[in-house]
């Protein structure tokens, strides 16, 4: 029988995003990292959560600089650098807090993500990483399901009574 050595990262929603989270996953060097393990050994969970966690969060906080500051011909660093916030028109301040309100209340990132794998002690773990990089750890359940019918499709799973032990 073949051992599964990868994660696989599933995705629910806007493919772009994917690959986004990608090629900034493969840019900060997580993917070499975290292939380089001997065959037959397995990234740590942490590592894994970690490193897919920092990649999302890059790329949520580029979407909410282009989206909110952008439009003002502003960045986050520009705004950050200003000492004296009273030196930004009233308007401004008031279209950053509103466009801020708006990206992180009603806009949607675009994707869901669950990761799958096996552990450092080998044993099976299924995460989900939110927009801003927060992972939860699905270890009770044994599952999870991501996507815009994700609330049902846990209770029906959790009803049916599938648990750590069951086999897939």
């Amino acid at each position: 029988a073949k051992k599964r050595t990868t994660w696989s990262a599933l995705f629910a929603g806007d493919s772009s995003v994917v690959d986004e989270i990608k090629a900034q996953f493969g840019k900060d060097g997580h993917a070499d990292r975290l292939g380089k393990v001997d065959p037959g050994e397995f990234p740590k969970l942490e590592e894994v959560a970690e490193a897919l966690s920092d990649s999302v969060k890059k790329v949520w906080l580029r979407a909410y600089e282009s989206y909110v500051f952008e439009p003002l011909g502003l960045t986050r660093e520009l705004y950050a650098e200003r000492s004296d916030l009273d030196a930004l028109p009233d308007e401004v301040l008031q279209k950053i807090m509103e466009r801020g309100i708006a990206f992180t209340d009603e806009r949607e990132f675009g994707c869901d993500l669950a990761l799958c794998g096996f552990d450092d002690r080998r044993r099976s773990a299924v995460l989900t990483v939110d927009e801003r990089g927060g992972v939860t750890r699905n270890f009770a359940e044994g599952f999870c399901a991501i996507g815009q019918g994700a609330e049902t499709a846990t209770a029906r799973l959790g009803l049916l009574g599938h648990s750590p032990p069951l086999d897939l």
